[in-house]
């Protein structure tokens, strides 16, 4: 086996072929972080013919004290092949060292965990992974649940909802849905919500919302250069959809219906004339005036959202990036006082069918708290698509020059109990 420096293009053919692969290792995420301020590289394992069997494209950020170079979502590589692990480690450390670095971090994208919707383990899979990446003196931190306060790790991959795409077709992807996502789906398109990919120059509408979303559930948001970047390193890979309403559309609709509902009402008066004892025509005429009420409650609800939104409003947004592995649901946004038009459900319809025709293995929704106590909402509403939640392994660090990261630990622990 040999360690090397390679090209992008060559780990990019390697990225797209691999069963780990991921937007998070890719070119086009190398350029985004660089833009951004921080170094990239790749480097990869090679075997005795040469082929590439391990690669990583890494990120290096500089330290009080020396640089952290950090694998996310990787390295792609066979993690049950225990010398490889450890030759690839041995490698990169040293290959560190020669720049300076202080600590080497792995965040491998493997899942060690199944769990269904209530929390029961259905499978366990990478067993071997934890203990050859600790033989390859890496120390270990599993990711745990997102605690009340609801925050996110910022370092782990933490806990992800994922639906496998590869045995579904167009029809039964729609079966595969649950009860109130089919319901919701079958109301959607009376609400007429339209969506539409947006171009450059709308993200930082885009951005606003997503930060109106973020400020409410209490997490911070992206800044508008870091979309901005992903929009252009990634192309056609990246997809910022909104879904529109046009208000006087809908108010006009649903006036339409009103006056249709009224017509068959006048239908059903001018019948009881001629058979004033019909229960028929008596039920029917009832059915249709309870039908009128609905109706006039959305006019209402539309002009008072038009009066504070205008006439054309955007009750939710997401954007996703595209890999031959995966759909990967990256960030959104919902308004919630547009809770009823079902926004949502009708974008992530959209897409899973989008990954269904193109032939994707699997939809990831990521992020999930990893509770199962029914608070989760957004779980919750995922689990609606289908799928299931999956535990990441966790995160692997190792002291490219032990002494001196023990000495700046050890100084960072002084300081903060002082």
């Amino acid at each position: 086996m040999q360690f090397k420096q390679i090209t992008a293009d060559e780990f990019m053919k390697f990225e797209a072929h691999h069963p780990q692969g991921t937007f998070y290792q890719t070119s086009y995420q190398a350029e985004v972080l660089s833009e951004r301020g921080s170094s990239t590289g790749y480097v990869g394992v090679t075997d005795d013919s040469g082929a590439l069997i391990a690669g990583a494209m890494y990120s290096q950020r500089k330290l009080r004290v020396g640089y952290l170079f950090e694998v996310t979502s990787g390295p792609l590589m066979d993690y049950d092949n225990k010398p490889l692990v450890h030759f690839f480690a041995d490698q990169m450390t040293a290959y560190c060292k020669s720049k300076k670095g202080l600590l080497l971090r792995w965040l491998p994208n493997l899942f060690i965990k199944e769990y269904g919707d209530e929390g029961q383990l259905l499978s366990e899979a990478n067993q071997s992974a934890v203990p050859n990446l600790e033989a390859a003196d890496f120390s270990y931190t599993p990711v745990t649940p997102v605690g009340n306060d609801g925050h996110f790790s910022k370092v782990s991959l933490g806990y992800q909802f994922v639906k496998p795409l590869t045995d579904l077709t167009e029809e039964t992807l729609h079966q595969s849905y649950r009860k109130p996502v089919k319901s919701a789906l079958k109301k959607a398109p009376a609400y007429g919500v339209k969506l539409r990919q947006i171009g450059y120059d709308e993200l930082d509408k885009f951005q606003k919302y997503t930060t109106a979303t973020a400020d409410r559930r209490g997490f911070k948001d992206k800044p508008l250069d870091y979309y901005q970047k992903c929009y252009k390193a990634f192309g056609d890979n990246i997809k910022f959809i909104f879904a529109e309403l046009n208000l006087p559309d809908f108010i006009q609709e649903q006036k339409d219906t009103i006056l249709k509902i009224q017509e068959n009402i006048a239908k059903e008066e001018a019948a009881l004339i001629d058979y004033p004892d019909s229960k028929s025509h008596k039920t029917k005429k009832a059915q249709f005036e309870k039908q009128v009420a609905p109706h006039e409650k959305h006019i209402q609800i539309a002009k008072d959202l038009r009066a504070k939104y205008g006439d054309i409003a955007v009750p939710a947004g997401a954007m996703f990036v595209i890999q031959p592995q995966e759909i990967a649901y990256a960030f959104s946004f919902t308004n919630e006082d547009f809770k009823i038009f079902l926004a949502p459900y009708v974008i992530q319809n959209h897409m899973l069918t989008e990954g269904v025709k193109q032939h994707i293995t699997n939809y990831n929704f990521y992020g999930v708290t990893g509770t199962f106590d029914g608070k989760d909402g957004v779980l919750r509403f995922k689990q609606g698509f289908s799928g299931s939640t999956f535990e990441t392994i966790g995160v692997f660090e190792r002291p490219v020059r032990p002494f001196m990261y023990k000495c700046v630990t050890g100084l960072q622990h002084l300081l903060g109990r002082a």
